[in-house]
Order: structure tokens, then C-alpha cells, then sequence
């Protein structure tokens, strides 16, 4: 694979809780030079979309511990697409899954692909899981993929 082949697999991210507009910036101009995607806070992404359109912007939904109720998750998918955002990354619930909750965590996904055309990712916190919650996880979310 070469460079032009991998840079739009690559979600240049800034999410810090104290990320402001100059720093969002910065990465959508890195971004742009570069030829990646960039992954953004969601209050960024109006003014984010006018300023580098050229660039596939992400953003997140459920961010950062994914314990948000499911319609507020979905309304952050509305938001989102509405604002200009191009794909979205949501947070699984890993309390939820944790308590052998999949429907519920497999609901919730549905609701938020459901909610919008945007493509959905699902941020899966690997390192609080074990083995087999990583395996139910990932079930979870292919159960409410769209056949794109």
C-alpha cells in the first residue's frame, strides 16, 4: 500500500476535553496537507465543514464513555449529520455489555445507524474488556450493521 492508498484510512483526531477551534484547525489543516480524514468534537463540526470542506471530517457520538442515554446518541448522530459531519464514531456501552446486556448495546447501535445515512463506526474500548466481551462486542455491532 502506498501513501495515497493509506492517508484516507487515517482519522487525524483531536479530542481532548480542552480541544479548541485552533487546535481543530491545526488538525484539519494537517489533514488536508496529508490527505486524511480528521476526527473532531462535535461542536466543532459546523464550522469545521466551511472551513476545510475538502476534508472527510468524523466526529463522535457517545464521547468518551459511551453511557449516554440511546435517543440522546441518536439526536448526536441528527446533529451531526445536520452540521456537516461525514461519518461517526460512536462509543458501545461497556457498562451495558459488561452486564450481558447485548440487546440493549445492539439496540442502541441500530438506533443510531438508523437515525442517519452517515456511515457508523463503533469505538470499542478493547482495554476495559475481556476476551469474550471484545468477541460480544463486535457481534453486537455487526448484528446492527447496514448492508451498505
Amino acid at each position: 500500500m502506498d501513501r495515497d492508498e493509506l492517508a484516507p484510512k487515517i482519522d487525524h483526531t483531536v479530542l481532548g476535553p480542552e480541544t479548541t477551534w485552533v487546535d481543530t484547525q491545526r488538525v484539519l489543516d494537517e489533514a488536508a496537507e496529508h490527505g486524511m480524514n480528521a476526527c473532531i468534537p462535535p461542536c466543532y463540526v459546523s464550522d469545521a465543514a466551511e472551513y476545510a470542506p475538502e476534508v472527510t471530517l468524523a466526529t463522535v457520538i457517545g464521547f468518551p464513555h459511551g453511557q449516554h442515554a440511546a435517543a440522546a446518541k441518536r439526536e448526536e448522530a441528527v446533529v451531526a449529520d445536520a452540521d456537516g459531519a461525514d461519518e461517526l464514531d460512536v462509543v458501545l456501552n461497556v457498562g451495558r455489555l459488561k452486564a450481558g446486556e447485548t440487546d440493549a448495546v445492539q439496540e442502541e447501535l441500530a438506533g443510531v445507524v438508523a437515525a442517519t445515512p452517515l456511515p457508523v463506526k463503533v469505538i470499542i474500548e478493547t482495554a476495559l474488556l475481556t476476551h469474550d466481551e471484545k468477541h460480544a462486542a463486535c457481534e453486537a455491532a455487526e448484528a446492527r450493521a447496514p448492508t451498505w
